[in-house]
């Protein structure tokens, strides 16, 4: 297959060196990228829980390769989906396949211009990336945890299970999810980012190159408020009909069993997949990302069913007063998203 893979940091970098290394003819479309001149036959090294090497046809900043596409993958961050779909969406034909990663609502969006347009696009959505890793150089990444198990939505639902199986070549372990509303509601980044950064200020800000999010950042009581924080999350989908996940039960689907009874006994030990963890600040992603796009989404859902969400809220006031940003108005809200609810 001829794979487009759109992103602007080392997760979706991985994902373009997952699909690559299958044998697939894989562009990689880095929109960080300021050489305005491609690079071509790129080797790219992947070093860590796996080891191998893979070459990507091209590395550019150029959206152009989506239109020969059988495949594009959308892996950017939130804030970058409308320039993503203001580029592609001219490129884009019938029978082609997107996908998202991670899922933040940005399917549910780009599902949106599509039906505008009369296209016939299959659109799927994974909860998350299938790969905890940092970037060593610009040609070798280091991949510190990989995830056993990943939901993923696909619409039209009648072509989920092929879909789901091709998919499966490149990303091991997808089970299927019934919307995009579960797939978002159910990234659980909405309890692991934002309030280890938020809680622990002073020390991120004295070394943020060296804080580590969740073996520093994580003490029992800032545990305990994120526990509840994703109490919260599954009540919202518990009023919605959709069957969440708990953020303790995803880590022991992708990660296994280690003998760690809580979540924040789970991502805080030695013995968790998030040990190397760090570099996030009050300006990464965790904060202008998830706040806004993930924290932001779920609240505005629950006030539209009544959920009481306060620690969900208190995170986005403090990040909003931190930020000097009103987030609540910035990120997404009922009215981007009510024609799916």
């Amino acid at each position: 297959m001829k794979v487009t893979v759109i992103g602007n940091g080392t997760l979706s970098l991985s994902v373009a060196a997952q699909v690559s290394a299958k044998g697939d003819e894989t562009v990689y479309v880095d929109l960080s990228r300021k050489d305005a001149s491609d690079a071509h036959d790129y080797t790219l090294s992947v070093v860590g829980v796996h080891e191998y090497s893979t070459v990507l046809k091209k590395v550019t900043n150029d959206f152009g390769s989506a239109s020969k596409a059988d495949v594009v993958i959308i892996a950017v961050t939130a804030s970058q989906h409308q320039k993503v779909l203001d580029n592609i969406l001219p490129l884009l034909h019938d029978g082609q396949t997107v996908v998202f990663f991670p899922a933040c609502f940005g399917a549910i969006s780009f599902l949106r211009a599509i039906r505008e347009k009369n296209l016939d696009i299959t659109v799927c959505e994974a909860v998350s990336f299938l790969y905890v890793c940092d970037q060593i150089d610009a040609a070798t990444l280091n991949v510190q945890a990989v995830k056993n198990k990943m939901k993923m939505a696909v619409i039209p639902a009648e072509k989920a299970d092929e879909t789901m199986s091709f998919l499966g070549k490149w990303f091991k372990g997808l089970i299927k999810a019934k919307s995009f509303l579960e797939t978002s509601l159910d990234n659980m980044n909405i309890t692991l980012h934002p309030l280890p950064v938020l809680l622990n200020l002073s020390a991120v800000e004295s070394d943020e190159k060296n804080f580590h999010h969740y073996t520093q950042g994580v003490c029992a009581s800032v545990g305990r408020l994120m526990e509840k924080m994703d109490e919260e999350r599954m009540d919202i989908g518990k009023s919605l009909g959709i069957e969440l996940t708990s953020a303790y039960d995803q880590l022991v689907e992708y990660y296994g069993e280690r003998g760690l009874p809580t979540m924040t006994d789970y991502i805080s030990s030695p013995k968790g997949p998030y040990t190397d963890v760090r570099g996030f600040g009050i300006s990464s992603r965790y904060i202008t990302e998830d706040v806004p796009f993930l924290l932001v989404a779920a609240s505005s859902i629950a006030k539209y069913c009544r959920v009481e969400t306060p620690i969900i809220d208190l995170t986005i006031k403090l990040a909003s007063e931190i930020m000097d940003t009103d987030y609540f108005s910035t990120g997404y809200n009922f009215d981007d998203l009510s024609d799916i609810i």
